[in-house]
């Protein structure tokens, strides 16, 4: 009865973590972008800075992809799960956990690597000009509310889990 919602799950999860990787790719790559993108956060001209820079900042966001994949990962094994009949198990509700756990770790790490990135762009700036700045946006903290409600349930889950253990060796 659930079948096709956990293939349209994991084929949403699975093009969620390459598109996020295309578009990474994509921006990182292109000059103009992060100037015009960063420059405007920044109020300042970044037009200087050197391509190392780039790959710094690039480097930066890779790393919090790699938490994304691993959240992915979790979510497309959790799904796999659900389609083998292992839903409220204990193995699903940890493979939930973990994907909340990743998630929730990117995009903390997300909301503090921006400053670190203002500072690897503006580094070719006279000491004066560099910038340290921080910036939040909308979809920040629904992303922490919807991973925090991931985690909940998690929680939820394994007591449910374990209260059905027991059941199972009452009966």
């Amino acid at each position: 009865r659930i079948g096709w919602i956990c293939h349209s799950a994991r084929l949403a999860i699975a093009g969620y973590a390459f598109w996020i990787l295309f578009m990474l790719v994509t921006f990182w790559s292109d000059r103009a972008a992060v100037v015009r993108n960063f420059g405007l956060r920044m109020k300042t001209d970044i037009s200087g800075m050197a391509d190392w820079q780039r790959l710094a900042g690039f480097s930066i966001d890779f790393g919090l992809w790699i938490l994304v994949a691993f959240a992915c990962w979790s979510g497309w094994r959790l799904f796999s799960n659900y389609l083998a009949g292992r839903i409220f198990t204990a193995e699903s509700a940890l493979l939930m956990r973990r994907l909340a756990v990743y998630g929730l770790s990117a995009q903390l790490l997300a909301l503090l690597a921006r400053p670190v990135i203002f500072i690897v762009l503006s580094l070719h700036l006279p000491p004066g000009q560099r910038m340290l700045g921080f910036f939040t946006q909308p979809p920040d903290l629904l992303n922490v509310l919807f991973l925090f409600a991931i985690l909940a349930f998690s929680q939820i889950f394994l007591v449910a889990a374990d209260v059905a253990d027991d059941h199972a060796g009452i009966v």
